[in-house]
């Protein structure tokens, strides 16, 4: 991201993305030469609020020089004038008026956006976290899809003109997309980033510090084996939560430790967890069976070629264009995962592959 880079950062919930967000934010942040943005569009933020989150952290002057270059754009209707000079005087916007007036000219006022933030003396950076959630909410609102789609190539423009950018979500913006009919090349220029869980020796390392913590005198490698294989995931918010049960279990054996992940802890992920990939898989609308097909001839063979995968969902009737975009949105939305040189697939994490052989 310092040499103008940026990301696509997807995932499920609980696995670490906002985090890493956070901590590529602090080092960025020490580096006097960058100043970052983080715009947080979880739940149903509107267009007026999208706008006053990003002039109150834009660094002061900026931000100033920005509400005059809105007001001496031509061509805005009187009503978004005032608006912006609502901004100028410290007040918010008017409400659903002002949300659609943003959103109507926001291509202009982006455009002046992107001149005004590469004046500044420093580098801005901005971090979008669930920037999906926000463009599914805005259509649902009643934005048309087209609408999003400027919205969406203005932060292209911005992205090409060197403005580096972070896009999270706990869906892909992939999928938001094809849902909704939006342009894929407004996101093509993303590298998109994973965040894998814990390796089994950084587990063991982080389960023993959490041990220290709790003052578990009594912690011991074979206990640690216990929890890897019995949890969820090797995320460190799993950890931590199954360390929490352990605890509260007084839970010193394989056998305890089993237990104790199989009660409360479990239940937690068949309801706040799991659920996440059923409501994900019913967002595929008609191509749900489809994606269903492609699990299902993952599970079977686990790891399995690509193609393999390819051929099953033919058998739906799906044309190969289909197929290809709708594998790249299952890797994306953290079903699969593909090693680009063997082009194997397998379930993306174990926590993926435990919710399917439990609730397909």
């Amino acid at each position: 991201m310092k040499s103008g880079g940026s990301i696509a950062l997807f995932g499920p919930r609980r696995t670490g993305k906002s985090s890493v967000m956070k901590e590529t934010k602090r080092l960025l942040s020490e580096d006097n030469k960058f100043h970052v943005i983080e715009l947080n569009l979880e739940g149903r933020v509107s267009m007026t609020a999208f706008v006053t989150r990003l002039l109150k952290q834009l660094p002061e002057q900026t931000g100033k020089s920005l509400l005059q270059r809105w007001t001496q754009l031509p061509f805005l209707p009187e009503a978004l004038t005032e608006a912006i000079k609502r901004f100028s005087d410290g007040k918010a916007g008017g409400g659903k008026a002002d949300d659609s007036l943003f959103m109507e000219f926001w291509a202009q006022l982006a455009e002046a956006v992107e001149k005004q933030v590469l004046e500044s003396d420093k580098t801005i950076v901005f971090f979008f976290d669930e920037l999906p959630y926000f463009c599914d909410n805005q259509i649902e609102a009643g934005v048309t899809p087209d609408t999003i789609d400027t919205f969406l190539a203005t932060l292209r423009r911005w992205r090409q003109a060197g403005i580096p950018m972070a896009i999270a979500g706990s869906i892909g913006i992939r999928e938001i997309a094809r849902q909704h009919g939006l342009e894929m090349d407004h996101l093509n220029d993303l590298v998109s980033v994973t965040i894998p869980p814990l390796e089994d020796d950084d587990a063991k390392d982080m389960l023993r510090a959490l041990a220290a913590g709790f003052e578990l005198d009594w912690w011991s490698d074979e206990l640690a084996d216990a929890v890897i294989a019995t949890t969820a995931d090797t995320f460190p918010s799993f950890l931590q939560r199954a360390m929490i049960e352990i605890e509260s279990e007084d839970a010193r054996t394989p056998e305890a430790v089993a237990a104790a992940l199989k009660g409360t802890y479990r239940r937690e992920f068949e309801i706040s967890f799991f659920e996440q990939f059923s409501k994900r898989l019913k967002h595929y609308g008609d191509e749900e069976p489809t994606a269903r097909k492609i699990l299902s001839t993952l599970a079977a063979r686990n790891p399995c070629d690509v193609g393999a995968l390819a051929e099953a969902a033919k058998e739906t009737g799906m044309d190969d264009d289909a197929i290809q975009n709708l594998l790249i949105a299952l890797e994306q939305d953290a079903f699969i995962a593909t090693d680009p040189e063997t082009r194997e697939a397998v379930f993306a994490y174990k926590v993926v592959e435990t919710w399917w052989r439990s609730r397909p």
